[in-house]
């Protein structure tokens, strides 16, 4: 198992890597070694040590397994069935294939210190780069839709300055006599809107102003007051 190592796809789909044998196979190798040796068909035999593995073609659900014996074993993934030969129908397909790419002998090949130590950190820093990818892609995106959400309301700002500018402008006879009742309360620069509301609440001159502009044009007069 250790000679395979883990990568990610960009999509960040894992798969593994077999540098010695230049092959990469999107089933985990920890599942077919499991599924290889937990079977009774090994108990009283060598056990079998996969080489390497691949999908059967037109039979996605079988993987075709090639020990270090030259043996090829299949694993049926919907029920962890393993068989020693192919059913019926597929077995002429695979046959086929197998003359056009004739299986290697590396059963008497192993891996030297060095190059396990160099594949290892090769792989390790592969999947360090994945992560820190995927860490810069979400704070990107978090920073993308905050900025999004800024413009928004920067735009719903906007679009309610618009609104009271407007309204000002319609109900400008509507602003002045609300300023006269102002004056006639007593209102100066240092009067606060909580407290002189209660005062101005069933006055017709207060009605009259839309309640989206009454506030504003409230802090006009105080500022100009001040003036």
């Amino acid at each position: 198992v250790k000679k395979w190592f883990p990568f990610r796809t960009d999509e960040g789909n894992p798969y593994w890597h077999n540098f010695k044998l230049e092959k990469s196979t999107w089933e985990d190798p920890m599942y077919i070694f499991a599924a290889l040796y937990d079977k009774e068909m090994h108990q009283s035999l060598e056990p079998p040590v996969p080489l390497y593995w691949e999908n059967v073609q037109k039979a996605d659900h079988i993987i075709d397994v090639v020990t270090k014996q030259g043996n090829h074993l299949y694993i049926n993934k919907e029920n962890g069935i393993v068989t020693t030969e192919l059913p019926y129908e597929l077995r002429q397909d695979q046959e086929e294939r197998e003359e056009e790419e004739p299986v290697e002998d590396y059963a008497q090949e192993d891996y030297d210190e060095d190059y396990i130590a160099a594949a290892m950190a090769e792989a390790e820093d592969a999947e360090s780069d994945n992560e820190d990818e995927s860490e810069d892609k979400s704070e990107g995106k978090r920073e993308e839709e905050k900025a999004g959400e800024n413009q928004q309301e920067d735009n719903q700002k906007d679009d309610d300055d618009d609104d009271e500018d407007k309204l000002l402008a319609e109900c400008a006879q509507q602003v002045e006599d609300f300023n006269k009742m102002l004056i006639e309360k007593n209102v100066t620069s240092f009067t606060s809107w909580d407290r002189i509301l209660p005062d101005l609440l069933y006055d017709p001159r207060y009605i009259a102003v839309p309640a989206l502009i009454r506030r504003r044009v409230f802090d006009n007069f105080c500022k100009s007051y001040a003036d």
